[in-house]
């Protein structure tokens, strides 16, 4: 009876000094399981999400920095942090679908959707990676960056590029069996089946460079026809009614100059079939429809 009297006497007193040691006024950070005060703070941020809206955002990420800031031991603490990965998930699809209906918005691609166009594109590039991948109508806006590119490339009569060495005006652009000017008397005809696809500009060389305009001011010329491509390509002009070849040729500044540019196509051209040339006028790239 002794012995075991001790033995109680010794465990009594083990466990008092436990308590005792865990209550001691200068003791800090003891608990039974209990969360510590980082943990319980991001606890009651989570708690204060409520229903998750767009609106939310400035809540949802605090909650979820501060949860991030816990070591693993805290975080496995946090007795709600299903709810702030719920919330995060939400969030993360509201701001998504505020996207794709922005881009869904743009509809028919006009040279006059680009502002809306470029505000889409910044609005995806301001999502996470996970938020990227929540928008289905990537494709739809990668279309329409194109559709928008094509469109400002395309040239038509009456239009101008301005560069700080060249002033280029599209004034004409035909498809004849004749080749002529009412500023000379000397016209040329094609052979049976051939037809002149024509371009006129009025160039205007804006430096005293000595840029060629063969070389620098109209180039890279490529018409297509029906899906096939035709490359031989003729630049002239017209001086005292004579027809001459731009070859290597550069003008003095600020006196204009009329050019003719021209390549051979399918006679059939004349009246059918689509029809466009692509070309670089200044550096930059266009592309004339004739049809």
């Amino acid at each position: 009876m002794i012995y075991m009297q001790v033995n109680l006497k010794k465990t009594v007193t083990a466990g008092m000094l436990a308590i005792a040691i865990c209550l001691a006024p200068f003791t800090t950070g003891c608990s039974i399981g209990g969360p510590d005060e980082a943990t319980q703070h991001v606890i009651d941020l989570i708690s204060d999400i409520g229903d998750v809206s767009l609106e939310s955002a400035p809540v949802v990420e605090k909650a979820l920095g501060a949860y991030n800031d816990l070591d693993e031991r805290q975080q496995s603490k946090v007795e709600n942090q299903n709810e702030l990965k719920a919330a995060e998930k939400k969030l993360d699809e509201l701001t998504a679908a505020t996207v794709n209906e922005q881009i869904a918005s743009i509809g028919e691609v006009t040279l006059e959707k680009e502002a809306a166009i470029v505000d889409a594109r910044n609005a995806y590039n301001e999502l996470s990676v996970k938020q990227q991948k929540l928008v289905g109508l990537t494709d739809v806006l990668d279309n329409a960056e194109k559709q928008l590119d094509e469109l400002k490339k395309q040239f038509a009569v009456g239009q101008s590029v301005k560069t700080e060495q060249w002033s280029i005006t599209l004034t004409s652009a035909t498809v004849s069996d004749k080749l002529e000017s009412d500023k000379s008397r000397t016209y040329w005809t094609t052979e049976d089946g051939h037809a002149f696809l024509v371009l006129e500009f009025d160039v205007t060389a804006l430096t005293s460079d000595k840029l060629p305009v063969d070389d620098y001011a109209i180039t890279d010329l490529v018409a297509n026809y029906e899906g096939n491509d035709y490359t031989d390509w003729t630049m002239q002009y017209i001086a005292n009614e004579m027809w001459l070849y731009y070859s290597h040729t550069y003008l003095d500044a600020n006196l204009p100059d009329h050019a003719f540019v021209y390549t051979y196509v399918p006679e059939k051209a004349i009246s059918e079939g689509s029809l466009s040339v692509d070309l670089t006028l200044g550096g930059e790239e266009k592309t004339i429809v004739i049809r």
